[in-house]
């Protein structure tokens, strides 16, 4: 594990990265928002409307735009490049733990400790539906990658998986967010089936599909793979759970044991055949996703970590802790490689492969997915090569 990056504050509660730019998003305990290049180590900007501690942040994929929850019961919708918060969205009653905007929908989901997730339209800046079943706080929610799928934590001590097939539909037809709901906030699914203001906790926009039930204690974190259809949780229980699913059914594979304390988050690596989690228990660990066991362990001596983040197309991650921010990563860019007079040796998407100079050839030579000891190679490619030409033909 490489540190790339490491910010000093305030506890920092969410993380999120920019999709293109070397930028890196902060929310802090104390009400901050930190927006940070980590390239250059320095911080960009800082937002301070919210009223109390900042626990969720996420970057729209396209427009300049940022979304943040807060203990005040607010998610605010911020402009980075006119510096400035856009609106503000209300309806929930309690601290918000999480946001995220859609990758193609007009769409931000919200966590909170009201014991609900709610679904709002950013464009129309209405409330589109409100996912009720929850009985303690939602620690976490997220929309799948490309499904019609929104997954959730709580402390009820359950995962619960969501479809929302219904509310793309309805989207589609044109009528999102319109109804007339308390405040002008549309309620559960907006519009009743006639077209009309439903009961604000009696739509079927958004339904629940799973409810995955195994941890002993309150699960903070959940997270979706991104190509497979397998999620990930962690727990007050100090365990990591994964979890199958298919068109009918979802069910528990296996559960990682070896944090010390209350995992705060999980999630897959974008990249990489391994889940990444951290703990209260001040540590970072690495996971082998087939053989579920401890890669690496990065502990730090006096902070808890409460968050992690991973860049959607490069090699990075980000984790929060008492004390800051880590950027790090989890294998170099640059392959292992070993050059003769006539070859090149290198290591390419886990096969060690030769290039022939002569002959302009490029083959495979061997898998490297596993090493002759039966351990793991972290799932990544190896730091180092050496050649021996004795007794070879050049």
């Amino acid at each position: 594990m490489l540190t790339k990056f490491e910010f000093k504050s305030n506890r920092v509660k969410g993380v999120a990265f920019h999709p293109t730019r070397p930028w890196v998003l902060s929310s802090l305990h104390n009400g901050m928002i930190h927006l940070l290049d980590y390239q250059m180590g320095t911080v960009i900007d800082q937002f301070d409307e919210h009223d109390g501690p900042v626990r969720g942040v996420d970057f729209h994929l396209q427009q300049p735009l940022f979304v943040s929850g807060g203990d005040d019961y607010k998610i605010k919708v911020w402009n980075h490049k006119q510096r400035r918060c856009l609106f503000t969205l209300q309806g929930h009653l309690d601290y918000i733990r999480t946001v995220e905007f859609h990758k193609v929908h007009p769409w931000i989901v919200s966590a909170s400790d009201d014991q609900t997730i709610r679904i709002w339209n950013w464009q129309s800046r209405k409330c589109i539906s409100v996912l009720t079943g929850h009985n303690h706080y939602v620690m976490c929610a997220s929309f799948h990658p490309t499904d019609d799928l929104v997954v959730s934590a709580s402390l009820d001590q359950t995962v619960r998986v969501w479809d929302t097939s219904g509310l793309r539909k309805k989207t589609v037809r044109g009528a999102p967010g319109t109804s007339g709901g308390p405040g002008g906030m549309g309620g559960a699914g907006g519009a009743g089936r006639n077209g009309g203001g439903a009961d604000m906790f009696g739509s079927s926009d958004a339904v629940v599909k799973y409810v995955l039930e195994g941890h002993d204690r309150g699960v903070n974190w959940a997270s979706f793979h991104p190509t497979l259809p397998l999620v990930v949780s962690g727990a007050d229980d100090r365990v990591i759970k994964l979890w199958r699913m298919n068109e009918t059914k979802a069910w528990e594979v296996d559960t990682l044991r070896g944090h010390k304390n209350n995992v705060s988050s999980v999630l897959f690596h974008p990249r990489m055949e391994v889940i990444v989690s951290n703990s209260e228990d001040k540590s970072i660990r690495v996971w082998d996703i087939s053989k579920r066991t401890t890669i690496k362990t990065f502990e730090r001596a006096a902070d808890r970590f409460w968050i992690l983040a991973a860049h959607p197309t490069r090699n990075l991650l980000a984790a929060g802790h008492d004390g800051g921010m880590l950027v790090f990563k989890l294998e170099r860019e640059r392959p292992a490689f070993a050059v003769t007079s006539s070859r090149l040796y290198y290591v390419k998407e886990r096969y060690l492969r030769m290039y022939e100079y002569r002959q302009n050839r490029d083959v495979p030579i061997v898998s490297l997915r596993r090493s002759n000891s039966g351990g793991t190679m972290l799932g990544t490619s190896p730091w180092g090569m050496q050649h021996n030409c004795l007794n070879q033909s050049e």
